[in-house]
């Protein structure tokens, strides 16, 4: 299965090395498993609800897991341990694919004395979104790399509020050509463009959110077709709503009334196609040395697109992958050059997160 393929090979990149978690302070440990399985095609993930007797977060969702006993050989053999008991999930029957950062929760005097640095550098993450000023007041260069991802898109949105707000699919459809012979342009196929040429020709649709609150993103690659230059170029934002709606009746549920005449006033939309953009903050990490403070910037404060892909605040939140070792690394440096190591790590993490989705991030959102 094609996807499964690309959830594990991404789980494996988030892999943890456990060499650098020998300085760990001894104390209590515990593991919990995060189940992810494929039904109809689809990826989910099972937790559990704790029950409200217990004394310690009673009637949470959690994923199911526990304390080590000191027969566990190791975090992974607890998990599994803990998931059987809880929920009857045999450890022969589960393929573990990754092993997340460890989480200190646990910040006791004894603790505190026994971390190696005396004198500790302080970690400030900043994540104020695109227009903070935190980053200035630091004086990190508030400079971005602006990238084109070689695509084009628009968005809609509608609320309609006679509906109940109750999650949906998401639903897909590729290869979508329009019928614009009113305005003298013709829907032939044009070839798909150099720059993206895994993707499939034509407009490519992707309609999520509630039944009240319904979102649509329309996205194509580049190319240089009647069609494209027409809908870049467009001053009538009644041609996109119209596109929005017919698409949206077209592929819609069966279950959701289709956009009325009444309804459709109610939608706002691209006026007409833009240039999907990506923007990454040049400068993502730093160390003020005279205040020993470290920083690194994350969400929004560190890349944005302009376009919404349904996958919300994903982008963002992508840098986080690398942010419990960098923290790890900057509270346990033995000199400046600890720091500098883990500023460099985090700062080419950023780099990485920006280059892969900018070559791949739009196939996997939109076009597959």
């Amino acid at each position: 299965m094609e996807l499964k393929k690309r959830v594990i090979e991404r789980l494996q990149k988030c892999t943890a090395e456990g060499e650098q978690y020998l300085r760990l302070p001894e104390l209590q440990k515990a593991s919990v498993l995060i189940p992810l399985f494929f039904r109809g095609g689809d990826l989910h993930v099972l937790m559990t609800v704790r029950s409200i007797e217990l004394k310690h977060n009673a009637g949470e969702v959690c994923f199911p897991g526990g304390k080590s006993d000191r027969n566990d050989t190791d975090e992974i053999h607890t998990a599994l341990r803990e998931a059987e008991e809880e929920i009857g999930l045999p450890p022969v029957g589960v393929e573990v694919v990754c092993r997340f950062t460890p989480i200190l929760n646990q910040f006791t005097d004894e603790y505190l004395r026994r971390i190696p640095n005396g004198e500790w550098p302080r970690v400030i993450v900043v994540a104020d979104g695109s227009c903070g000023d935190s980053c200035s007041v630091l004086g990190i260069s508030s400079e971005y790399n602006v990238e084109s991802c070689h695509a084009y898109g628009a968005n809609a949105t509608i609320e309609r509020l006679d509906q109940r707000q109750v999650p949906t699919p998401e639903i897909r459809a590729h290869s979508l050509y329009f019928d614009l012979s009113a305005y003298g342009i013709d829907a032939i196929k044009e070839p798909r463009s150099s720059s993206q040429a895994s993707a499939k020709p034509g407009f490519h649709l992707k309609i999520y959110g509630t039944f009240r609150n319904r979102y649509m993103a329309l996205a194509c690659t580049s190319a240089d077709s009647k069609m494209m230059r027409f809908l870049r170029h467009t001053a009538s934002s009644s041609i996109m709503k119209n596109i929005f709606h017919q698409s949206f009746n077209a592929y819609k549920t069966d279950i959701e009334p289709r956009l009325s005449e009444l309804t459709l006033q109610r939608m706002q939309c691209s006026r007409k196609l833009f240039e999907i953009i990506l923007s990454h903050r040049r400068v993502s990490a730093a160390y003020i040395e005279e205040d020993k403070v470290a920083v690194t910037v994350e969400g929004e404060a560190a890349r944005v697109l302009n376009f919404d892909t349904g996958c919300g605040v994903n982008l963002g939140m992508r840098g986080l992958e690398s942010l419990g070792v960098f923290i790890y690394r900057t509270a346990t440096a033995q000199d400046q050059k600890d720091v500098f190591e883990a500023l460099s790590a985090k700062i080419q993490h950023s780099k990485q997160v920006a280059e892969t989705f900018r070559q791949n991030g739009l196939a996997a959102a939109m076009f597959e």
